[in-house]
């Protein structure tokens, strides 16, 4: 995998996280 692409799923992990609490 890409270091971009899992850099993007980790802060819109983050984003989604942070919205659910």
């Amino acid at each position: 995998m890409q270091p971009e692409l899992t850099s993007l799923a980790r802060n819109f992990n983050l984003v989604v996280w942070l919205l659910v609490v």
